[in-house]
Parts: structure tokens; C-alpha cells; sequence
């Protein structure tokens, strides 16, 4: 029988900070999710090995 490995995220809710840092902080974590999805696509259609210095190259 094949396990799923159970992927969990952490949540955080900033209430004090302006609107730039806001800005910056929404871009950076968009771009970090696109950034794991197209690794996570190499490595689960075996385009890359999943080791940082292939995954470095590929993407």
C-alpha cells in the first residue's frame, strides 16, 4: 500500500505593518509559491533530481 506524505504550512497574520512592506512581502511569498510549484513539477515528472544544484540550473 503507497503513504501520502501530508505537506502542512504555517499561517501568519500581520496586523501592524504599511502598505509597502505589505506590497513587498505579497509579491516575495506569490513568487516563492510559483517558485516551488515549477520545482515540484520537475521533480515529480523527473525532469530534475531533486538536489539544489540541478533544481538551481533548471529553474
Amino acid at each position: 500500500m503507497k503513504t501520502k506524505k501530508v505537506k502542512r504550512s504555517l499561517r501568519i497574520e500581520l496586523n501592524s505593518i504599511d502598505q509597502i512592506t505589505s506590497i513587498v512581502l505579497g509579491y516575495l511569498t506569490y513568487h516563492a509559491g510559483k517558485l516551488w510549484n515549477e520545482a515540484n513539477y520537475l521533480v515529480k515528472n523527473k525532469i530534475a533530481k531533486p538536489n539544489k544544484f540541478d533544481l538551481y540550473n533548471k529553474l
